[in-house]
């Protein structure tokens, strides 16, 4: 007998195969063979209010589909329905369809805004994706608080404190005020005082930097 965990699993692998070839082939413009469906009728309002409909409805489906025609004309959503859709690949542990999104957000002519970004920076973070996690975290044009302390716990809670550290003392020379999840994520890092030490003094310098920075030549 298949236990439920194995259904789910192979259920899984079959909505990819069958979904994710025609999805990929659409929104990056493959040679290859895709299915088609026709959207001529639909305007571009009207694929928007389906497209939320289908992310608030967690039918992650339909919601792809219409994303993909959305890309084919240049449209795109608002950051929290977007970030609805995430969470939807999170729940349903979809994690192709999660970087199909990331490439419509951040390969297109639309500008993500620092939040959305963040909603991105987490999925990755969620599914275990420390080295896309970490690419987009570079890219980032701005980074507050949350950027930071996402990559920061991310490093600590997988036994890298040295580069949650590491990460720290950047974020502090470059000014971000870390929040109370932050320092949650560094004590858990640092492990000891001799690297707790190093850190405050790290933090000192950066403080240091900014102020002579502010200071009239």
């Amino acid at each position: 007998m298949i236990s439920s965990g194995m259904k789910s699993i192979y259920a899984n692998s079959v909505y990819c195969i069958r979904k994710l070839l025609p999805w990929r082939c659409r929104l990056f413009g493959s040679t290859a063979s895709c299915e088609q469906r026709d959207f001529a009728a639909s305007s571009s309002s009207s694929l928007l209010d389906d497209f939320s409909r289908y992310c608030y409805q967690r039918d992650l489906p339909r919601a792809m589909e219409t994303m993909v025609e959305m890309h084919a004309r240049g449209n795109w959503a608002d950051s929290v329905t977007y970030s609805e859709l995430v969470k939807c690949c999170l729940s349903r542990g979809a994690v192709e369809e999660g970087r199909l999104v990331y490439r419509h957000l951040c390969f297109g002519r639309y500008s993500p805004k620092t939040f959305l970004l963040n909603v991105l920076l987490n999925m990755f973070v969620r599914f275990g994706l420390q080295g896309e996690a970490e690419e987009l975290f570079d890219k980032m044009p701005e980074r507050n608080v949350v950027s930071w302390t996402t990559l920061i716990a991310t490093y600590a809670n997988t036994a890298r404190s040295d580069r949650a550290l590491e990460l720290m003392t950047l974020m502090l020379r470059e000014g971000v005020e870390p929040n109370g999840h932050t320092y949650s994520a560094v004590l858990k890092a640092c492990g000891g005082l001799s690297k707790l030490r190093e850190l405050h003094c790290s933090a000192l310098k950066g403080v240091l930097h900014r102020t002579m920075k502010q200071l009239p030549l």
